[in-house]
């Protein structure tokens, strides 16, 4: 959520790259909450179709082991300095080439990235949590704040 004082709009939801490419045009605006100050993950993930699944099994290995090898690189402090070259790169070769290295490194504290072992972490049901796992916690959270502002008008257990 963004901010900017004495100009319209006041608040705003944005992602990156938005969020910075906002900031730029707007420099009073500042960031008034992230998933990360919230401490509410902002799980990423994949999906593909499941009759497509079935008849692609090494494909949907090869790119699920994949974005899990780039998870694992991104989180690794040693590795910051390529990790936002390749970003940068990637970035202008998709049309965002506003972005500088100090957006690219907010990205990275902003948004934390999960691991398979943080991801099966916080999605983990068992006698010791009441089977309610963080991702549930953190979902029905969301859902309840989404329900009472009317944007959502069911409410689901995640187990649903």
């Amino acid at each position: 959520a963004l901010v900017v004082e004495g100009d319209d709009p006041q608040y705003g939801c944005l992602w990156a790259p938005n969020t910075y490419t906002f900031r730029k045009a707007n420099p009073t605006a500042e960031v008034m909450c992230s998933g990360r100050n919230l401490d509410f993950p902002i799980y990423g993930g994949l999906m593909v179709r499941e009759e497509w699944a079935k008849e692609n099994p090494e494909v949907v290995k090869k790119v699920l082991a994949a974005y899990l090898r780039g998870i694992t690189f991104m989180q690794n402090a040693e590795m910051l300095d390529d990790v936002l070259s390749i970003s940068d790169s990637w970035h202008k070769e998709s049309g965002t080439d506003s972005l500088v290295k100090a957006d690219l490194q907010e990205d990275l504290h902003l948004r934390p990235l999960f691991n398979l072992d943080q991801q099966l972490d916080h999605l983990n049901r068992n006698f010791a949590n009441g089977y309610v796992s963080d991702a549930d916690t953190h979902y029905l959270a969301l859902e309840d704040f989404l329900f009472d502002q009317g944007v959502i008008v069911n409410k689901f257990l995640p187990k649903e």
